[in-house]
């Protein structure tokens, strides 16, 4: 009678701590690509060395996203100009601007 009190205590235990776990794995954010010609931008240029869930660890201003990118692909030769550049900085500040909340 004594170990069924135990196991019952153990499988309480498991039960109520996989919630708690499985909210810890979650340490990405989960963005949703866009459509048109800001995914061909992101696939052409950004896709191919990291996701676009880097973004969402931010939460900046036209100047601040400019300089964020030029920091980060210094070294790089990735090299955003004209259209290119004005597409994927204008869904940067609507999607990840002042206004929004990064992700922890």
């Amino acid at each position: 009678m004594k170990w069924r009190c135990t196991v019952a205590a153990l499988l309480l235990i498991v039960v109520t701590a996989i919630p708690i776990l499985a909210q810890r794995g979650a340490a990405r954010p989960q963005v949703t690509p866009p459509d048109g010609p800001v995914w061909q931008v992101l696939r052409k240029n950004c896709s191919g060395c990291h996701g676009i869930d880097d973004n969402a660890f931010h939460a900046l201003d036209r100047a601040g996203w400019q300089s964020l990118l030029e920091a980060k692909h210094k070294d790089r030769k990735v090299v955003l100009t004209g259209n290119d550049q004005e597409l994927l900085l204008d869904w940067l500040v609507s999607k990840f601007g002042p206004a929004s909340r990064p992700f922890p």
